[in-house]
């Protein structure tokens, strides 16, 4: 094999481990921002928040509440776009 070939084949092997371990780490950012900011909002929004996205229970949280599952919809939405 030339040694062009072979340093092509080298920097291609480089870039994919650099590639993935940059996926990796853009993840993880993702995760902990997404957490901060979970955690800044209010106590109420945030319990809305975590069960109803999180653990999926829309409907155990509006019957918590004494609200409609519509009416946890829009705030949630809200929420959505501020992260």
């Amino acid at each position: 094999m030339s040694i062009f070939k072979q340093q092509t084949r080298l920097f291609v092997e480089n870039q994919f481990r650099n590639k993935k371990k940059y996926n990796f780490l853009c993840s993880q950012w993702k995760i902990l921002s997404i957490r901060e900011s979970v955690d800044k909002l209010p106590e109420k929004r945030k319990m809305v928040f975590t069960k109803s996205k999180i653990d999926g229970k829309k409907k155990e949280v509006a019957e918590e509440l004494g609200i409609s599952v519509k009416a946890i919809e829009k705030p949630i939405s809200n929420i959505q776009y501020s992260l």
